[in-house]
């Protein structure tokens, strides 16, 4: 995908399932604005989505020890204040959560909720290869 990232995170807000969580027009057009009077943001462009989270190139997802640290890692750290007020303070807590209760938590923006659910599932299936190595006969 040759999208702009900024362009894609635009077009993931409109596209919210509900719609009071989109942007207005007016929103819409400060956005591109900006993108226009500042044409450097639109050089990074979105990284394809569909990564392998076993490849041999993929982060080590199962590092992580805090909720913060994980956070800080996506850069997704806006959120850390949501997951510590719904109790989930720890990893495991983490690997268990849906997108249910990602909108729950107040995370309502599509875009962010796939980059914190792949990040999850990323670290599922990390967690699920190391637990079936240790058993291999």
């Amino acid at each position: 995908m040759d999208c702009p990232e900024a362009i894609y995170q635009l077009m993931l807000d409109c596209w919210q399932k509900e719609r009071t969580h989109r942007p207005s027009f007016a929103s819409i057009v400060k956005t591109l604005d900006k993108l226009i009077r500042c044409p450097d943001t639109l050089r990074k462009i979105a990284q394809n989505r569909t990564a392998n989270p076993l490849a041999t190139d993929a982060p080590d997802m199962t590092q992580f020890t805090s909720v913060e640290e994980w956070l800080n890692s996506i850069k997704m750290a806006r959120y850390l204040e949501n997951f510590e007020r719904a109790g989930i303070s720890s990893m495991d807590a983490v690997v268990r959560v849906t997108v249910k209760e990602l909108t729950a938590l107040g995370i309502t923006l599509v875009g962010h909720q796939k980059k914190i659910m792949n990040s999850v599932q990323a670290m599922r299936a990390q967690i699920s290869a190391n637990l079936s190595e240790g058993f291999l006969v």
